[in-house]
């Protein structure tokens, strides 16, 4: 390329460059642009086939707002209401129950007032399909496994790691 065409070259850039930076700054090309996009969105939105049927052998069961606000306390989960969820979802016919809430330790104080510890463990051990979930963290450059309370984790179908 010989230097002339290479000055040319650099000229238009310039210029395309300067011009772009102007009219992003004047916000022109969002006032001429957007309702097109807005209008294109909306005929690739509508022209995408609906989704296949979905699994419904597999299910969720969260925790909203709504359903905690009864709870006398957050954290820890309330035990009680835990197992009873269990109980409910075994009744049901699940033939595996994950539960994402890790179980590191008892609470005396709070296993005094409901008994949640016990009909946890309870819940869990007669559902006989419960998996618990533990954590991993980092120690000496190295991912170290965090098991759940072995009082849980005994009764339990088996652990995985929720990370």
């Amino acid at each position: 390329m010989n230097l002339r065409r290479l000055g040319v070259v650099l000229a238009v850039a310039a210029v395309a460059t300067a011009a772009a930076r102007v009219l992003t700054a004047w916000s022109i090309p969002r006032k001429l642009f957007e309702p097109v996009e807005e209008r294109l969105l909306d005929w690739r939105v509508r022209s995408v086939p609906p989704p296949a049927a979905q699994d419904s052998r597999i299910a969720l069961v969260l925790f909203d707002s709504a359903t905690v606000d009864g709870w006398p306390y957050l954290m820890p989960f309330p035990r009680a209401a835990l197992a009873e969820l269990i109980d409910v979802v075994a009744a049901s016919g699940a033939k595996a129950i994950a539960l994402d809430v890790y179980l590191d330790r008892r609470y005396p104080a709070l296993n005094a007032m409901d008994g949640g510890d016990e009909k946890l463990r309870e819940s869990i051990r007669r559902a006989g399909n419960v998996i618990l979930a533990a954590p991993t963290v980092q120690r000496d450059g190295r991912r170290v496994f965090l098991p759940p309370d072995p009082y849980f984790a005994e009764v339990a179908a088996g652990v995985g790691v929720a990370d």
